[in-house]
Formats: C-alpha cells, structure tokens, sequence
C-alpha cells in the first residue's frame, strides 16, 4: 500500500482520532507527504508528564506519562554528573556537581535544543541549591545564594541581575504564564507579578488564610486557582479548592467544586513533603476522565523495599465527591515532578 499516497481526507480523518501528542509526532515521522500535511495541523496540548529523578552517574531523562501509562527513556550527554531541576513549563536547568565544569543551562529534553547560563561558580551570586524557576523563551528568572537573593538572566547575559528586594528564602515558586512572572512569596501570602519582560514589578496579589501553604495555579491573567491539601489521618482527606476572579479589582475568594475541563496535577502531602512547585494545572478536555479531578502521585517509604525499584502510584481524585481512582504507576527513587512537555523548539 501506497502511505505517501492517501488522500488528505483521509489523513484528516487519522488526525482526529490521535488524542496523544506523541501519537501526532509519530504521524509526522510516517513520510515526507504525511508530515507536511500534520503542518497546517497543532500539537494538542499534553498532559503533564512525571520528571522522575535523574541518577547523576547516567546519561539519560525519564518521564513518566499518565495517559500512555509508559516511562520514555530520553538520552542526554549533558545530564551526567549534573543535578538536573524541573520547571513545569516543562524546561529543565542542568547544574554540573563539578566545578571543573561549571557551565549550566536550560534544556528542553523533548526537542534537543540548549541555552548556556552564566557560570554559578564564579564570585558572586550562583544558583541555590533548591531553585525555583521559570523561564519565558527570553528571561529565566530563579533564585541565588550568596547572597540570597531572586535574580533574572537573558541568554547571552554574563551575569545574574537582581530584582528588587526579594529574597530567595522566601520565594517558594517562580511561575511564567501569559507574558509575566508570577512569584510566591510564603511569609506574607502575597503573589508580586513581574512583567515578563521588563521585569518591573506590575501588582501584588494578597492570598488568603496566612500561614497556609496553598498549592497556586495561574489559571489566566485574571484568575488564580488555589488548593489546599491536608490529611487528618491516612483515610481521611479534606481538599479545598479557591477561586480568585479578577484579581485586578478588590474581590474575595470562593470555594469551587468544579473547575471544568481542568486538572490538578500534584502529591499526597501525608507521604510526601514535596514543594508546591511540582504542582501543574492542565487543560484535559481531550481526556474526559481527568477532567474537574486532582491527580496526586503517592510512594511509601519501605526499609524492606529496594530504594531504586519503590512504585509510585498516580490517583485521579474527582473534586465533586472525592472519589478516587488508581490510573497509573511507574518506579522511582524519590520525588518526581510534574512538568509540561513541549514539543516544539521555544527554547530561543
């Protein structure tokens, strides 16, 4: 059968039937003709994947995807001997263990392409141990040690420049969403927004409940989604949901019970002492399942378990009533993080 000779009907018709992102770049990898004809076709959006941990004596990435329930294997000769930290936009930044070899930067591990950071063992500010991060397509900003401060870079850049007074210690996740940065500061419950590219600070969102550590998702420029998830004991669990609309106006917070054809994707927080910045908020209205659900990731520590092989299991959590489903597993050693695969070169 002649492939490269379907009409594009036929093609179309193939198309609509592909939910998997991945599905839809194996139908570009058929032939020349199928993959000119997926041009004038997106990419649907993904679901978010697991970054499982990076062992650092290897050179390869594992992810984790839910909707295929499979683990990809993706090789990357700059990961060895490299911490390697997630964002959930779906970039990951490549620190070297070794200071013989300080060149860090910014991968995206699903297309290849590379951007170099200025050294961080130079005098000076370098990167915390535990950053958080963004990164727009032009500026990354995170934040440093020494001194403890949230800084910004632009490729090319020699050198961190810091923004305001802010300190890193307090900054618990840096998120970039529809052209500004987006900064949780944890000791005052505020939100400081900084315009994605000049960095100026634009306004400052007041959370509710101080003391509390809400899991926040920028929905759009005028909604905020927040999640509280605590656990009085193993089987029981309350899950409170807050919508914020139109920030820009005084305006209280409500809680919701459905969020449409969004899901939450994070961790049980009894097991797991995990940073709110492995939580994702994802569109799922391509997967009717997930939709209106918290998805949370869960492993026991076990001392008569092989720390290399434990399961971690993923549970689809519906907000309505709180049922909960088991819908996928895969093996890790310790914490993984969800983030958003692109599939496209937006790395500039």
């Amino acid at each position: 059968m002649d492939w490269a000779g379907l009409l594009p009907e036929v093609l179309g018709a193939i198309l609509e039937k592909l939910i998997e992102s991945t599905d839809h770049l194996r139908f570009r990898c058929v032939c020349h003709s199928w993959r000119s004809f997926a041009r004038s076709h997106s990419v649907p959006s993904p679901l978010p994947w697991l970054h499982l941990p990076h062992n650092p004596n290897t050179t390869d990435l594992r992810f984790y995807s839910l909707s295929e329930d499979r683990v990809y294997k993706i090789p990357f000769p700059e990961v060895y001997n490299s911490r390697v930290i997630g964002s959930t936009s779906g970039f990951l930044l490549v620190v070297p263990n070794s200071s013989s070899d300080p060149q860090v930067m910014i991968i995206n591990p699903f297309t290849g392409t590379r951007v170099h950071l200025p050294n961080i063992y130079r005098p000076g500010p370098r990167i915390y141990p535990d950053i958080v991060w963004d990164y727009s397509g032009s500026v990354v900003v995170g934040n440093l040690e020494c001194p403890q401060v949230v800084a910004y870079c632009r490729p090319g850049d020699h050198s961190w420049t810091r923004i305001g007074n802010l300190t890193s210690d307090t900054i618990y996740k840096i998120v970039y969403k529809a052209g500004s940065f987006y900064l949780f500061e944890c000791v005052s419950a505020k939100i400081y927004v900084l315009d994605g590219e000049t960095l100026k600070l634009t306004r400052i969102i007041e959370l509710p409940h101080h003391g509390f550590k809400f899991s926040v998702f920028i929905v759009s420029p005028d909604d905020i989604l927040l999640c509280t998830d605590l656990c009085f004991n193993e089987n029981t669990r309350w899950v409170s949901v807050l919508l914020n609309q139109n920030f820009l106006e005084e305006s209280s917070w409500s809680n919701v019970t459905d969020i449409g054809n969004y899901a939450l994707f994070g961790a049980y927080r009894y097991t797991l002492d995990c940073h709110s910045s492995c939580y994702v908020l994802s569109e799922a209205n391509r997967h009717t399942g997930l939709r209106n659900t918290l998805i949370q990731y869960e492993f026991f520590s076990n001392k008569y378990t092989d720390i290399h092989t434990r399961t971690c299991y993923i549970y689809a959590r519906k907000l309505r009533n709180l049922t909960c489903k088991v819908k996928g597993q895969c093996s890790c050693s310790s914490n993984p993080s969800w983030i958003l695969p692109s599939f496209d070169n937006t790395l500039q």
